[in-house]
């Protein structure tokens, strides 16, 4: 019930147990008007990210339109300033 007290338009969790998120929080905040998505740790745990919109201002698009990245794609070498071809 505090998560919903707040009233977010997104919800970010981390370290979220993977039956957690499939028994307690999406049914729950999906009947709240949320929806989510749920990353698994790469590991041998079965803990992860959880991220929840409100679909009052989001909606989920298509899984082509959708891209990911792992962590290290996020940041460039500074060196060459993000510009690839200096690699």
């Amino acid at each position: 019930s505090e998560i919903l007290a707040y009233d977010a338009d997104i919800i970010c969790l981390q370290e979220v147990d993977a039956n957690v998120y499939q028994n307690l929080l999406s049914p729950v905040l999906k009947a709240k008007g949320y929806q989510g998505f749920y990353s698994n740790k790469v590991s041998t745990q079965t803990e992860g990210c959880a991220m929840f919109w409100s679909l009052k201002y989001f909606e989920l698009v298509d899984e082509p339109q959708m891209n990911t990245f792992s962590i290290g794609d996020l940041f460039y070498d500074e060196q060459n300033d993000g510009d690839e071809s200096k690699n």
